[in-house]
């Protein structure tokens, strides 16, 4: 089979692929994507009113979680038995760069599957 001739005269002139985000990549991690602290209490009300009177942005989950961000684990168990409201769970879930990427490039997808 014969081979085929490049598309491009030269490699200057050859596509160069774009730059998703100008920085390292513990930089692109921290900025692009969600790092926060999972909680699971009985008393979830109580404590996202504490958390929140605290600085703590929080975001329930379906399953009854709470996704903590703008304090730590240790900062949140701290708030927690200070005011004598139990914690089931308390888990940091760190950023990852897949999530980071997804963040970032969700607005370039140009096909996304669907239900027919």
């Amino acid at each position: 089979m014969p081979m085929r001739p490049c598309p491009w005269p030269s490699a200057a002139a050859r596509p160069r692929p774009s730059s998703v985000a100008d920085t390292d990549l513990a930089g692109f991690i921290r900025a692009s994507a969600l790092d926060d602290v999972l909680v699971r209490s009985p008393r979830g009300g109580d404590l996202t009113e504490l958390l929140i009177s605290q600085g703590a942005a929080v975001v329930a989950e379906p399953d009854g979680g709470l996704a903590v961000t703008g304090l730590t684990a240790q900062g949140i168990s701290g708030l927690a038995a200070a005011h004598g409201i139990a914690v089931h769970e308390l888990a940091h879930r760190p950023a990852s760069l897949e999530d980071a990427y997804l963040k970032l490039t969700d607005d370039a997808v140009e096909h996304r599957a669907g239900h027919r």
